[in-house]
């Protein structure tokens, strides 16, 4: 700035949001740009009794290089600082300048204008310093640090023989790790069990029908989270209810074969829970994807980030011819997902793998070398970010927003989100954010599909390729 008796800041704040506003105000008034201290103007600090208090806000919203936008529902709901905030956005309307920081303190929906900026999080106050520091560096208008070999002085010390100097550290900050396991929040207590006559499952859905209790057979026995002491009960018909036993869930959960079983029995749920939503299971890609048939939600919207935009379930890849202006659909890519359950030491999770599959009619697949080809060609473009963006899909689309439910008489609950892990170190600066509040997913399929079990084709049915192979249990 060429004349030193103009503003660098302008902070614009709601009264009940006056605490943080002045910590802010503070930490930047003791920082320097060159040989002067950073020029903030705060309302408090810089409106005297006595003062007309309209026309020192409008000299300083005049003169003011960067305006930060302190942001809570209260703020955005208050007159005097929705009117600094228009003032402020009317300076850069693009944000090409980057002369208006938006500073989150609490959650809330940001308006269009504002919610498509880069912005400062000071939800945490454990971000506090690091959030600055951002900040800091924008006022300065200097890059942001793509690391600092200062603060890694432990990593030379210890790895000075193998580590050249030219090789670009990590930043010495807090880095969130996601994963793809999402954590199970509630299991069933309980495992049912009775021996049978029956030695594959093709047989059982024959004499029952499929819509039936999720099973497994394993060694002469049907396994159920489902009471097969409950008379209503379809299994019954096909067990010995004499010989009914209840099993408690963590004897198998701490069993190094019996383990499996329960992954078994939790896939058999998960097969269930994704036929009822719509979804059919490949048993060459081990992935469920939406039919064409069956699907009435080809298109879903959903907030990826900060902004709501739509994704296709079902994708129609097609071809005008010039002459005929005939447009023709050669085949279509499906939005498909892996799910397993995992153990991992004493917890059990919900892995959750984004994929593709692709039919000639948005109905029958393409298998083979074909499917092959179009699935590199496809994937050797998806980048982590977008891998992730498309499992945080999944586990949304799967849940009521807030988590993801299977069963009926008895509950397994996953939460939405996945798990993570904290390391400290990091890229400065370099985030996405994600949204505070995630809408409920609307049905893939209407709601009042009662014929859907019928519709479902027969080869779905969930096979179990040891179902027969008791010896090898």
């Amino acid at each position: 700035m060429n004349s030193h008796s103009k503003q660098d800041v302008f902070i614009s704040y709601n009264h009940k949001d006056e605490e943080i506003s002045k910590k802010i105000g503070e930490y930047l008034e003791n920082k320097k740009i060159g040989r002067r201290n950073i020029k903030v103007f705060l309302a408090p600090w810089d409106i005297k009794p006595g003062d007309n208090f309209i026309d020192k806000i409008d000299q300083a919203l005049t003169k003011t290089k960067f305006y930060a936008l302190v942001l809570s529902p209260d703020a955005l709901k208050a007159e005097w600082p929705t009117a600094e905030r228009a003032a402020a956005l009317l300076s850069d309307p693009s944000g090409r300048l980057g002369r208006v920081i938006p500073i989150l303190v609490k959650p809330c929906t940001l308006p269009p204008l504002l919610a498509t900026r880069n912005r400062i999080d000071l939800r945490e106050k454990s971000k506090f310093e690091i959030e600055m520091q951002r900040m800091l560096y924008t006022i300065k208008e200097e890059p942001l640090p793509r690391n600092n070999n200062n603060s890694h002085s432990d990593i030379k010390s210890e790895y000075s023989s193998l580590i050249d100097d030219k090789i670009l550290y990590p930043d010495k900050i807090d880095e969130f790790i996601h994963t793809n396991l999402f954590p199970v929040i509630k299991r069933p207590s309980i495992i049912w069990i009775a021996p049978t006559n029956f030695y594959n499952k093709t047989n059982i859905y024959s004499e029952l029908g499929s819509d039936i209790p999720p099973f497994i057979l394993r060694e002469k026995y049907v396994c159920s989270f489902s009471n097969l002491k409950n008379e209503t009960n379809k299994l019954r018909k096909i067990i010995d209810i004499d010989e009914i036993k209840s099993i408690n869930v963590n004897d198998w959960f701490i069993h190094k074969d019996k383990s499996k079983w329960l992954i078994d029995l939790l896939s058999a749920e998960t097969k269930k829970f994704t036929r009822k939503l719509g979804l059919y299971f490949d048993k060459k890609g081990k992935q469920f994807y939406g039919d064409k048939k069956i699907i009435t939600n080809e298109k879903v919207s959903w907030t990826a980030h900060v902004r709501k935009g739509s994704r296709g379930l079902i994708i129609p890849y097609t071809k005008k011819d010039n002459e005929s202006n005939i447009e023709t659909t050669y085949f279509y890519r499906h939005r498909a997902v892996s799910l397993k359950f995992q153990i991992i030491g004493n917890e059990l999770f919900l892995q959750i793998d984004p994929g593709w599959e692709f039919s000639q009619d948005g109905s029958i697949l393409i298998q083979g070398k074909r499917r092959s080809v179009l699935n590199t060609r496809l994937r050797s473009r998806i980048r982590n970010n977008v891998e992730f963006d498309e499992m945080r899909f999944w586990a949304w689309l799967l849940s009521d927003g807030k988590k993801i439910t299977m069963g009926s008489e008895y509950t397994i609950e996953i939460d939405y989100k996945p798990l993570k892990f904290k390391t400290p170190y990091g890229i400065f600066g370099d985030h996405k954010p994600l949204p505070d509040v995630v809408e409920e997913p609307p049905p893939l399929i209407g709601k009042d599909d009662d014929d859907l079990d019928i519709i479902i084709k027969d080869e779905d049915l969930d096979k179990d390729i040891s179902e027969v192979e008791y010896n090898d249990v």
